[in-house]
């Protein structure tokens, strides 16, 4: 315990009298950390609104043009017997034609110009909220597009599809930009190391004197690249917090002047304790593999 004791005692002693060569390389980390978690922050808000998309309880069912009254009455019986279907609204031609003409004031005069009601009956179909999870919307929906009578269904499919182009790209450019960073981490931290090396150079030519062994001397570097791994992360977690916090306050007053509000699925969360966890380590652990190859270089030399 004391010896561990000794070695932090001169690890901090490494860090002060090397304070801004540490400060850059903890500066660096921090921002590395930053733009890692920014982009881990949008993929899982991505994948969030996604997985929601999916597990979505509207689906709006259009019927044919020239349908029936049975007909629409038979579709209707068949959506009702549908295990996840819980309630199933009908909006006939006419309705939707006056729905369309209160949400556009300014096309009232063209739509009453009409020749004929372009609109088809149409149902809206709400699924259970608690059904299986893994019954997503788009297998209810090809479901129901079976039935006789109806001509389209819409869930929100093309934003679905927008969203996970989105994802992969954010996957792939996340991919890129760990492996970037990681590769700077360890050139700045390596560097970092053989520097104080350099400056020591006779104090360990002296340790080796004294029976010092390897170990002994590197064990201080070790602590100081785990302290800046630390700290960096800690920084850009930090960064993070309050970017993130600034533009939801402003996100929220916005929302207030236009009396609107976000839906709970397009509200952005901040980075899960998971995801932090793994950056955190990866942080730390590329800190740490910076400095063991830079001392086993240098002391082996």
């Amino acid at each position: 315990m004391k010896l561990m004791t000794i070695h932090f005692e001169r690890a901090l002693q490494e860090i002060v009298a090397n304070r801004y060569v540490n400060l850059m390389t903890i500066m660096t980390i921090g921002l590395c950390t930053l733009f890692i978690s920014v982009f881990g922050m949008f993929y899982e808000n991505g994948a969030r609104i996604m997985s929601s998309w999916n597990q979505g309880d509207r689906i709006l069912v259009f019927l044919h043009p020239e349908v029936s009254s049975k007909n629409t009455n038979d579709v209707q019986n068949n959506l009702k017997k549908m295990e996840p279907v819980e309630s199933i609204t009908f909006i006939s031609r006419k309705d939707a034609l006056e729905a369309l003409k209160q949400s556009m004031p300014s096309g009232t005069a063209y739509l009453e110009n009409l020749e004929r009601n372009p609109l088809p009956d149409s149902f809206i179909v709400k699924l259970k909220p608690n059904r299986d999870k893994n019954i997503n919307i788009a297998d209810i929906a090809a479901q129901i597009s079976k039935l006789s009578h109806i001509e389209s269904v819409d869930y929100g499919e093309a934003w679905i599809k927008e969203i996970k182009k989105v994802l992969d790209l954010f996957r792939i450019t996340g991919i890129f930009l760990m492996i970037l960073f990681s590769m700077v981490t360890l050139f700045v931290v390596g560097n970092t190391v053989r520097l104080s090396l350099y400056a020591r150079e006779e104090e360990f030519d002296v340790m080796r004197l004294v029976g010092a062994t390897e170990a002994f001397m590197a064990i201080p570097f070790h602590i100081t690249a785990i302290i800046q791994g630390v700290t960096g992360a800690l920084s850009g977690f930090f960064t993070l917090g309050i970017l993130y916090y600034a533009t939801l306050s402003i996100i929220k007053n916005f929302n207030m002047m236009e009396q609107s509000a976000l839906p709970m699925s397009m509200e952005v969360q901040f980075i899960s304790p998971y995801t932090m966890t793994l950056i955190f380590a990866g942080a730390v652990l590329l800190c740490w593999v910076g400095s063991f190859f830079s001392l086993k270089r240098h002391l082996k030399n």
